[in-house]
Parts: C-alpha cells; structure tokens; sequence
C-alpha cells in the first residue's frame, strides 16, 4: 500500500472497483463491503449487483452515516442471453432477460 499511497499523492490518481455485489444477489452484507473497501484504501466503488440497484441505497446511506470517504457509483450486472452486460451509473431498474439490444437501449436510456 505504501507504493499505491506515493502515485495517488503524486498524480492524483483514483483507485476503486467498478464491479462489487451486496446480499442484495450474490456479495456480502453492504458494511462488510465497506469495511473493506476503505481498508484497500478506495476512492471509489460501484455496486453492480445482479438485475437490480437496490442494494445502492443501503451502501449511499452507510456512506453518508458514517462520513466515509468514499464515491459510491449506482450499477447492476444485468443477465442477457447467457450472459452479463455490466451497466454503469443508472439510477433504475433494467428489465434483464431481455433481447440484448433492448437492454442497451435501457441503459443508455
């Protein structure tokens, strides 16, 4: 972490994941994310859960709760056709099972 802790003082450099789940489908409990997030030292998380952004609000209000450093992005993992399309910065639900094209459509929508 010392090495990480050097670029980010020197180059302004943000470090996060774009791709965590909660209990909300197939992750851990949203503090136990938290708790370790904060110890890698992230600037930044999205929560992608499976075809839905519900558990978003649970980890923006511990955030908000406990004054954590920390941008908390809205996403979801959304099954299409066998597989997943992850979609970044929603902020409502997609319907997933959908024709691939459909739900792209949502997303940018």
């Amino acid at each position: 972490m010392p090495i990480l802790k050097k670029v980010k003082e020197k180059f302004n450099v943000y470090v996060g994941d774009l791709h965590l789940h909660t209990n909300y489908s197939d992750g851990r409990d949203p503090l136990c994310v938290l708790r370790d997030v904060i110890n890698l030292g992230y600037d930044f998380i999205a929560i992608t859960d499976h075809d839905t952004i519900d558990g978003v609000s649970d980890v923006q209000a511990l955030v908000v709760k406990y004054e954590m450093p920390l941008l908390v992005i809205s996403g979801a993992e959304i099954s299409v056709g066998g597989g997943h399309i992850l979609a970044i910065g929603i902020n409502k639900k997609i319907l997933y099972g959908a024709d691939v094209r459909e739900v792209c459509k949502q997303i940018r929508d």
